[in-house]
């Protein structure tokens, strides 16, 4: 009798191992009744005994089934210190954090911009090293093509971490992808010769646009993911500051540089949080009528020096020298009201 009721209490645990088990793959659970085999097995987590028990404190034991040793999620879980979460919705267990727990950065942040040459999904199923993820962004590249996807944070947050790195499905096994902040370079990763991902953790802190670009090849499609990319705030944001700060352009959100082998100027802008519509309407040491023209953001706009003639200046400019202050009058919409600044910066030598 006590043999027979064993077996019964063996069928029981098995079946309902079975039935979480299957249920995720098929439509309907799906029951049976194996033979498993009880050996008093013991786990030892760093060295302790440890005596596995269900949510309402009645022993579990282990056993073998196929020559494979199952254990008590639960009890395991709990002697790691990681909690354990059962999803009845989804016939899911999550140990330690649940997606729920973690701030996705997919979740709350789509692409501010994507060039034309590009394209972004935002949580599709991606597979880095054989790890499936579904939360994220996958950035495409085509032949000899690049794609840029820019992120507003707003400043935010201070710090983005994930992992980086080529998709399985990608045909280029090649890829280089350079990481901007407000326009400024901070990383860049190379992905060749097995070397496919890289976990990875920026500090964003007062950071207010996030930019990646990742450089296409000629022997291929690349698929580039930002995988399990996750927030964490920046415990010094206070909206009312920042929208004060950013009331108007100054000289720190431009640079101007001389352009290698030709005679033009560039000027680089770096819009601060509700700036747009931004204009050059005059320049210092102008000849003649200047014609105004806009700049975009985070792109060189060159314009002629005196001598030459362009869409952006009749009749150009007059000379200027590395080391020189450059004055641009510039007009532009904050939080849709007009307004005017002159800007003076020094003149950088071309890079």
């Amino acid at each position: 009798m006590k043999k027979e009721m064993k077996g019964f209490v063996t069928g029981v645990i098995v079946t309902a191992l079975v039935f979480i088990t299957v249920f995720t793959t098929f439509a309907e659970p799906i029951q049976k009744v194996v033979t498993a085999v009880y050996n008093n097995i013991k786990i030892y987590v760093d060295g302790n005994l440890i005596q596995p028990k269900d949510a309402n404190g009645n022993k579990v034991d282990p056993f073998i089934y196929n020559g494979t040793t199952y254990l008590p999620v639960r009890a395991v879980s709990q002697a790691l210190g990681k909690n354990i979460e059962w999803d009845d919705k989804t016939k899911s267990i999550y140990i330690g954090e649940t997606q729920q727990s973690n701030n996705y950065m997919s979740d709350s942040i789509k692409p501010s911009e994507i060039s034309e040459s590009g394209k972004c999904e935002v949580n599709s199923k991606m597979q880095i090293d054989g790890v499936i993820y579904n939360k994220g962004y996958k950035m495409y590249t085509a032949k000899a093509q690049d794609c840029l996807v820019k992120f507003d944070l707003e400043g935010k947050y201070s710090d983005i971490s994930g992992v980086l790195g080529l998709d399985d499905q990608a045909e280029s096994a090649f890829v280089l992808v350079e990481i901007y902040a407000d326009g400024k370079m901070i990383e860049t990763y190379h992905f060749k010769d097995g070397i496919n991902s890289a976990k990875v953790n920026w500090n964003v802190t007062g950071i207010k646009e996030l930019a990646v670009k990742a450089y296409g090849v000629m022997n291929g499609d690349s698929k580039l993911d930002l995988a399990g990319f996750t927030l964490k705030s920046n415990p010094n944001f206070h909206s009312s500051t920042v929208q004060k700060e950013e009331s108007q352009l100054t000289s720190d959100d431009v640079t101007v540089k001389m352009s290698a082998g030709v005679e033009m100027i560039g000027v680089l802008f770096a819009f601060p949080e509700g700036v747009t519509d931004v204009v050059v309407t005059d320049v210092s040491k102008s000849e003649g009528r200047f014609k105004p023209f806009p700049i975009k953001k985070y792109e060189y706009n060159f314009f002629t020096r005196a001598g030459t003639q362009d869409y952006h200046n009749s009749e150009g400019l007059a000379y200027f020298s590395t080391g020189e202050i450059l004055e641009l009058t510039v007009t532009y919409k904050y939080n849709g009201m007009q307004k005017t600044t002159v800007i003076n910066q020094k003149i950088l030598p071309p890079t």
